[in-house]
């Protein structure tokens, strides 16, 4: 899932994992385990106070993508004040499609998914599971419009309700 023009771990870079959401590198650190040097990225998460070490030879394989261009962030928000039906499948087949989703790691997919659970959040008509999933995918977007933003958590989720509010 990464792309192979993405350096990873440049220092000062931005990187979303779909897991853990978005960190800041702070480059390579040599690190002994049982006697073996490994040279490990080091990711901070502020959000969840959270400091990630991944080894070098792993990169390729983990489930990351650099932040988000302002351009994309723009055309996910967009998504989100687009009216879309809640699909009747069952409600097992609706939570894997939600969870694929969010751990897709595409912005416009975790926005989609925040613009269908809405109405039912806003209209208080909701599972404890539905509201985890709209709350886990709300987490995503809001920590990477506040990366791309510039800003704080608080007004990216206050930029996100005002674009939810359209769907009124």
């Amino acid at each position: 899932m990464v792309k192979k023009n993405f350096e990873i771990g440049a220092y000062g870079d931005y990187i979303v994992f779909p897991k853990y959401g978005v960190g800041k590198c702070h480059g390579y650190q040599q690190v002994n385990v049982d006697g073996k040097i490994y040279e490990m990225l080091v990711v901070n998460f502020d959000e969840s106070k959270m400091i990630l070490r991944l080894p070098k030879e792993r990169l390729g394989k983990v489930a990351c993508r650099p932040l988000s261009t302002k351009t994309k962030m723009d055309q996910a928000l967009k998504r989100l004040s687009v009216r879309k039906n809640t699909c009747q499948n069952a409600w097992k087949d609706r939570v894997d499609a939600y969870s694929r989703k969010i751990n897709s790691n595409q912005l416009y997919l975790i926005a989609e998914v925040i613009g269908e659970l809405h109405p039912q959040i806003k209209n208080h008509i909701y599972s404890m599971r539905e509201f985890e999933i709209y709350q886990r995918a709300l987490d995503l977007l809001a920590q990477e419009l506040a990366a791309v933003d510039a800003c704080d958590t608080k007004t990216a989720l206050e930029k996100i309700e005002a674009f939810t509010g359209a769907l009124r």
